[in-house]
């Protein structure tokens, strides 16, 4: 039937080619025969015990198979025609993130009162949904149920953002709440993640969320060499490095990122980046003044990724910060950074291990901590992903030490839906 009722779009001439006649009646009733013999000849061919839409697919693609260009016209235009009904729907993705903590050493985690080892939750559960908006802009709203006690979730919008992705002069901008791009892991969602906890440094510096914020980003992309710049207006709304929801004063930031194929299988890339706002806020928050305490974060990071082929692939990357902000009666300095490697050595399989290194552990001064760990996924489909990992993590606090911590864990994330865009420089 879709052949039937396509084909009369299919054989008309558009009006830049009034040198092709339009096909006469004899050919289309040839056309019409060769349509019915291709699906015959399906049939025969052991197609026996398929579905009608089944032999229509085969049917269709012994056609192309013979080269015919009216069925080659044909399937563009029922794909272009299925593709627009589609493309201003919605995508919609959910994932789910779970994760066992099981303590190998005598120290267990306490966070906020709570001991989070030997244990096994949903830590999150994330709705991802993205539709073109008109041929000039995209939307993505992504909500997200997190664990914050045991058995007890919190709702939060993780991203709502617009993009204009056809300003002049290569430009493209994004307005809403978003991740930051603040050097490269922050960028990832926590089921993105290659290992299952965020890096250290990256939660001392921004807290364990990460750094998202509400603003406008502005990013171009230069015309002749592989450098691309983003600037960003921010509320200055994170609690960590500006002045939290009380901040009476916008933050800034500006990134520059270099990238480099090296050869047919292989790219590098070279980032910077740099913050600057206020940490305080006028006390009472309606009595005037202006903050005055300011906040200046920079980071680096290197990537290098190479790819044979589809199923094996070796990545190397790592991130620097250094933090200098101004508190009352003195300035803080801090340092961290982190670096990773991850091979790929089949299709479902992955291998990682990081060092982590920061001394503003819980956003102290001179409070120092390190880990090492490594991990290994597997992936049965795109859609499910097991991982199990193990780490062993040092911290030191200013009046004495803590007990290390040795800690394995076990991940699974699923997803159900569209699925999503990955990460260019890992696979999920």
């Amino acid at each position: 039937a879709a052949v039937w009722l396509a084909l009369p779009l299919t054989c008309a001439r558009a009006p830049d080619a009034p040198q092709d006649p339009p096909p006469t009646e004899e050919a289309l009733r040839e056309l019409r025969d060769a349509a019915a013999a291709a699906l015959d000849d399906s049939e025969d061919a052991g197609a026996a015990g398929a579905s009608d839409e089944e032999r229509l697919r085969r049917a269709a693609q012994a056609a192309v198979e013979d080269e015919s260009p009216l069925y080659q016209s044909l399937l563009d235009a029922y794909s272009s025609f299925a593709n627009r009904l589609n493309a201003f729907n919605p995508r919609i993705t959910v994932i789910g993130d779970a994760l066992g903590r099981l303590s190998a050493s005598s120290a267990e985690l306490v966070e906020d009162g709570i001991n989070r080892d030997d244990r096994f939750s949903l830590r999150e559960v994330e709705l991802d949904m993205r539709a073109d908006i008109d041929p000039y802009s995209k939307g993505v709203l992504i909500l997200a149920w997190e664990e914050e006690e045991p058995g007890e979730y919190t709702a939060t919008v993780e991203e709502g953002y617009l993009t204009l992705e056809t300003l002049p002069l290569g430009f493209r901008a994004q307005l809403g709440r978003f991740r930051v791009p603040f050097g490269r892991i922050n960028l990832l969602h926590t089921h993105d993640l290659p290992q299952p906890v965020r890096p250290y440094a990256l939660t001392d510096m921004f807290g364990e969320e990460g750094f998202a914020e509400n603003g406008v980003i502005l990013t171009w992309l230069a015309p002749k060499i592989p450098l691309e710049l983003s600037a960003a207006l921010l509320n200055g709304e994170n609690g960590t490095l500006f002045a939290g929801a009380n901040s009476d004063d916008p933050a800034w930031l500006g990134r520059a990122e270099f990238f480099q194929q090296l050869g047919p299988s292989a790219f590098f890339a070279l980032g910077a980046s740099f913050a600057f706002g206020y940490n305080d806020a006028p006390n009472p928050v309606n009595a005037g003044g202006a903050p005055d305490q300011e906040s200046q974060l920079w980071g680096a990071d290197v990537l290098l990724k190479w790819q044979s082929n589809q199923f094996q692939s070796l990545v190397v990357q790592g991130e620097v910060f250094g933090l200098k902000k101004e508190v009352a009666g003195g300035r803080e300095h801090a340092f961290g950074g982190y670096g990773l490697v991850q091979v790929q050595p089949s299709q479902r399989w992955y291998f990682g291990a990081r060092y982590d290194w920061s001394n503003y552990d819980e956003a102290t001064e001179d409070r120092k901590q390190w880990a090492a760990s490594g991990y290994v996924s597997y992936y049965t489909t795109e859609f499910l992903r097991f991982r199990l990992g193990f780490e062993h993590r040092e911290r030191q606090t200013t009046g004495g030490g803590e007990p290390d911590l040795d800690t394995v864990f076990f991940q699974v994330t699923f997803v159900f839906g569209s699925h999503p865009v990955e990460p260019f420089w890992f696979n999920k």
